[in-house]
């Protein structure tokens, strides 16, 4: 990562939901700040080892930001943060406790499947945008 990036989000590749989230922050990430890397990949089991958690457990998503971590509800106010235009607002509902955010965060993890389907295969960036993927 250079001085610019603002973090590493690792994602489940199959999923349909989170790689719709990973379009949408790169839409709205206009100064590039994260880079991403699915949980399948090379680089999303190693990171997930790091950071202490089960690489077979694909209900959650890492932002490693700054040398520590965020998961879950942490990880997506972090990414909103980073975000250029009115996303930022959502952060008004950081308020919520840790425990309900987090609740309702593994309740959308545990049926994502189900509701938005699943993908036999990690997405393949673009050509154009290769450069913010890692593997």
């Amino acid at each position: 990562m250079d001085k610019t990036t603002q973090g590493i989000i690792i994602f489940d590749g199959v999923c349909n939901l989170c790689n719709g989230a990973v379009n949408f922050i790169l839409k709205y990430d206009q100064e590039e700040r994260f880079i991403f890397t699915p949980m399948q990949s090379e680089t999303g089991t190693r990171l997930l080892k790091e950071f202490g958690l089960d690489p077979s457990d694909t209900d959650t998503i890492l932002l490693v930001s700054g040398g520590g971590s965020y998961v879950k509800s942490e990880a997506v106010f972090e990414i909103i943060k980073g975000l250029k235009g009115g996303w930022r607002l959502l952060s008004i509902f950081r308020f919520l406790p840790l425990s309900l955010r987090d609740g309702i965060y593994s309740m959308m993890a545990k049926h994502r499947y189900r509701v938005f389907g699943k993908r036999n295969k990690c997405m393949v960036p673009t050509e154009a945008l290769k450069e913010r993927f890692i593997t």
